[in-house]
């Protein structure tokens, strides 16, 4: 049962969707699969039109489908926990929740925040760069794509730029490159060569070509960006060393590996220059990456160590479904797999699973990697069991 107490708050630190009609929430509750760790729960809202706060909108005009008529809350959103029941007729659990006002608890600064971001004209902008941070892609692309037959043509190169970054997170890159290259076409019409404008089209274009394999392809476009980055900002800014990161990676695919550490490190030592607070999450992608150099080199005490603090960070700074956790995850679960520690790596190769289920498709390679990688561990896993039993025998 939930040990929640009633009366209790509960913030949402994700966007919150939400429908008017029960009959159609209850598809989506009923929806899923139980098992010993998961129950059915509806959640009924009562959100008051009346509150000085109101953090929630109608967004059933946005949606691609009319009829799902959906109430959008924001981030940051606070309810009271009012009733917990079991309903025995349609099986699940009932929470009954109040939208709290802002002098209801100890969040204001929250309420703040989002009451100067978001006025009653919020732009449609600020909810889709939302939803991309939020890792939810689909959401988002449908509201770009939306955007580039509302906006001005510069914004509409914008929006393809973002959805090739959109694409290329879901593996789909001759997509995300024809996305990127068609804003770079207008980009290049409107401003000078050292933008920095062209610098996120390049840096993105590069990271495509990196997955591609087309490495000289992948580097020419990060040197272009770097170019831009520091005459723009300098050496000592994130955006510089991000993009170090970014070469560093493309070494690491070459297998120049002392080349990576070279760029990581690089990037790592002007990081501890600037008034970046130690949990940032570019710390987290460097501690990643990094530790998968080492766990090249079959350095797997180092490469734990790096990878260790990779997940705090993500954990601390990511919400909790973020695929970046989910690499993390992966990444663990492959040592302590080479390790022959195959509990572990299951365990870790599980939790990588979880998330993963939930941003990509069963088509995506990271899916179908780990997919490959749990069979894998299973086998061996049942295999090294046999192998007790019959050393004690």
């Amino acid at each position: 049962a939930f040990k929640t107490p009633q009366n209790a708050f509960r913030v949402r630190f994700s966007f919150t969707w939400a429908s008017r009609s029960r009959e159609q929430a209850l598809s989506f509750a009923l929806g899923g699969v139980v098992t010993d760790d998961l129950v059915y729960v509806l959640f009924e809202i009562n959100a008051d039109l009346e509150l000085d706060s109101k953090p929630f909108a109608d967004v059933t005009h946005l949606s691609a489908i009319r009829t799902e008529d959906e109430i959008l809350f924001v981030l940051g959103t606070t309810f009271r926990i009012r009733h917990v029941t079991f309903d025995s007729n349609e099986n699940l659990w009932i929470i009954r929740l109040e939208l709290c006002n802002k002098n209801e608890s100890d969040l204001n600064s929250i309420f703040e925040y989002y009451k100067n971001r978001f006025d009653e004209k919020t732009s449609i902008w600020h909810l889709t760069d939302l939803l991309f941070d939020m890792n939810e892609l689909e959401r988002a692309e449908k509201l770009y794509k939306r955007l580039i037959n509302e906006v001005s043509e510069y914004e509409a190169a914008i929006c393809y730029d973002a959805l090739g970054v959109i694409a290329h997170q879901k593996a789909d890159n001759d997509q995300a490159l024809t996305y990127h290259n068609r804003a770079l076409q207008y980009f290049k019409t409107i401003f000078s060569d050292d933008h920095p404008v062209l610098g996120y089209t390049y840096e993105h274009i590069g990271s495509v070509h990196t997955s591609l394999g087309n490495y000289d392809l992948a580097l020419e476009n990060h040197e272009q960006t770097f170019a831009i980055w520091l005459s723009v900002f300098g050496e000592e800014h994130t955006k510089t060393t991000q993009c170090l990161i970014n070469m560093g990676l493309v070494y690491d695919k070459k297998k120049d590996f002392s080349k990576a550490l070279s760029y990581y490190f690089y990037a790592l030592e002007i990081y501890q220059k600037t008034n970046l607070l130690n949990d940032h999450p570019l710390f987290g992608l460097l501690f990643n990456n990094i530790g998968y150099i080492y766990f090249e080199q079959d350095n797997y005490r180092e490469a734990l160590g790096y990878y260790q603090k990779s997940l705090q960070i993500r954990l601390k700074t990511l919400s909790s479904a973020h695929v970046d956790i989910a690499v993390t995850y992966h990444n663990m679960a492959s040592l302590y797999f080479n390790n022959r520690n195959y509990k572990q790596a299951m365990e870790y190769f599980e939790k990588a699973d979880e998330i993963y289920k939930c941003s990509y498709d069963s088509t995506h390679p990271l899916v179908a990697m780990l997919r490959n990688d749990i069979l894998k561990c299973t086998v061996l896993s049942v295999s090294k069991l046999f192998s007790t039993i019959l050393e004690t025998k």
